[in-house]
């Protein structure tokens, strides 16, 4: 998909030494030298938070590809989930608007839920088995 191409991109952009996988480091230099705004800053506290308390790192606290995958679609669900609950704060959960942004997340939670079970992600840990 293209979802999965982009994140893979980023996962290439961010691996500056090449190795297959992401530091704390690598991930929080590379978040600085992106153009967006506002810029996205990364504590250790959340690299610990998104990256499930560490489970899904190797044993030298670095991220793989598809554990990357993972906590990508994870945040960026999140995201959406948040500017869903947001607009539906702001318009009222009142009326064809509320009900069919209402739907639009239960039905984003359900396809998230269908990816992971075909990625093989533990669902309570987001770890990759």
């Amino acid at each position: 998909t293209d979802l999965l191409k982009r994140i893979n991109l980023l996962f290439e952009v961010l691996d500056v030494d090449d190795n297959g996988t992401l530091s704390y480091e690598e991930i929080q230099q590379g978040l600085k030298k992106l153009r967006v705004e506002p810029a996205i800053s990364l504590t250790p506290d959340d690299f610990e938070n998104i990256t499930q308390g560490g489970t899904m790192l190797n044993t030298d606290g670095e991220i793989g590809k598809r554990e990357f995958q993972v906590l990508m679609r994870r945040q960026l669900k999140l995201y959406v989930q948040r500017q869903l609950a947001n607009t539906l704060e702001m318009q009222g959960a009142d009326g064809y608007n509320g009900t069919m942004l209402f739907v639009l997340k239960l039905l984003m939670i359900g396809v998230d839920d269908i990816q992971d079970r075909q990625m093989g992600v533990d669902l309570t840990t987001g770890a990759a088995s």
